[in-house]
């Protein structure tokens, strides 16, 4: 079996449409990990994962996430991806196609919860 959850913050949405019109979502999602080492200093671990909806997911995620939110989408496993972050570090990523949305909450909120 094939399966990907992971719950975190929204970071960037892109939305197009393939020349045949099928609808195309790309979406960042950082989780976060924090903890403190044996010195008792606090560190924090982002790992992002970069989903993909196609077709009606993908038109259901290009209007209800935006940076910022809490979701957790449930998917598959496709490739990795390697890339540079803002600060000129190469990164590796995880590669998901998304099948469903749940949105916990929006950018700065609690509590909110919105399926789809």
């Amino acid at each position: 079996m094939n399966l990907l959850i992971s719950t975190g913050r929204v970071g960037q949405v892109v939305a197009r449409n393939l020349p045949d019109g099928t609808p195309v979502t790309s979406v960042s999602v950082a989780m976060n990990k924090n903890w403190k080492d044996k010195q008792g200093n606090r560190q924090e671990k982002t790992t992002w994962i970069r989903w993909t909806f196609w077709g009606k997911p993908a038109e259901i995620a290009s209007q209800i996430l935006h940076k910022g939110d809490l979701v957790t989408i449930t998917g598959e496993v496709t490739e990795p991806s390697v890339f540079q972050d803002r600060d000129g570090k190469w990164v590796a990523a995880l590669e998901g196609r998304g099948d469903e949305i749940e949105k916990l909450s929006n950018k700065g909120e609690h509590g909110d919860s919105n399926g789809a």
